[in-house]
């Protein structure tokens, strides 16, 4: 719920009142695990044109579009190796 938060635009300093933590560092681990999520999943693609895909909808629509994305394109790639391999 906090990385969904943040993703709609609440305050990091709302949020970490909103959790009842005392440091704001313990917040940012939130932010912080959502970026690094995007980022791994956005490494895992080897397709120069899901690269530029998954990062137009970064710019367009946020993190969380980005990283639904690049799911859904990670889910259909294993899909066809598992079709493929068949």
């Amino acid at each position: 719920m906090a990385t969904r938060l943040l993703a709609l635009g609440m305050d990091i300093t709302d949020l970490q009142r909103f959790l009842g933590h005392e440091s704001i560092a313990t917040t940012r681990l939130y932010a912080e695990t959502t970026a690094a999520t995007l980022q791994r999943r956005f490494d895992q693609l080897t397709d120069p044109t899901a690269q530029a895909l998954i990062s137009s909808i970064r710019q367009r629509q946020g993190d969380d579009a980005a990283l639904l994305a690049a799911d859904l394109l990670a889910q259909r790639r294993a899909e066809r190796l598992t079709t493929a391999g068949a």
